[in-house]
């Protein structure tokens, strides 16, 4: 591909060229994403829009989703966190139909976790005692039963 002269998206003249720089991020599956500051990139200084090759395009897509699952395995320890002083891991696991050891292997950085899993962990950990106590009873069946 060749590089534009003159930036098509603001009409800067000179300022397209490749670079690496720290503050980029991207929007991914609705989750705000920091991409590396070393990834080189040919965008425009004045617009910071983007000019990507192949090599380039398939760079930061392997950079954005390396990001992406850091993010969620950050966000879901943020949340395990919260949750930790009212439940065990293990108990979490059972409530959440998830095989033993899961929420270990997320803390350890050795599995990424899903977004579903990550949301479920965000709103338990919103109000722990409560939510969990709500999972207890739904998975019990004592919800049903009340409502019948």
């Amino acid at each position: 591909m060749t590089k534009p002269k003159q930036c098509p998206a603001c009409g800067a003249e000179g300022t397209v060229g490749s670079r690496a720089r720290t503050g980029r991020h991207a929007n991914y599956r609705s989750v705000d994403v920091e991409l590396p500051a070393k990834l080189k990139l040919t965008e425009c200084t004045a617009c910071n829009e983007l000019w990507l090759d192949d090599v380039e395009s398939d760079a930061y897509s392997a950079a954005v989703d390396v990001a992406y699952h850091a993010e969620l395995r950050r966000r879901a320890c943020e949340a395990l966190a919260q949750i930790e002083h009212v439940a065990t891991q293990r108990h979490l696991e059972r409530l959440l139909h998830l095989s033993h050891g899961y929420l270990s292997k997320v803390k350890n950085h050795a599995k990424a976790p899903s977004a579903t899993h990550v949301g479920q962990l965000a709103l338990l950990a919103a109000d722990p005692s409560p939510r969990l106590a709500e999972l207890e009873r739904f998975w019990s069946g004592a919800a049903k039963k009340a409502t019948s």
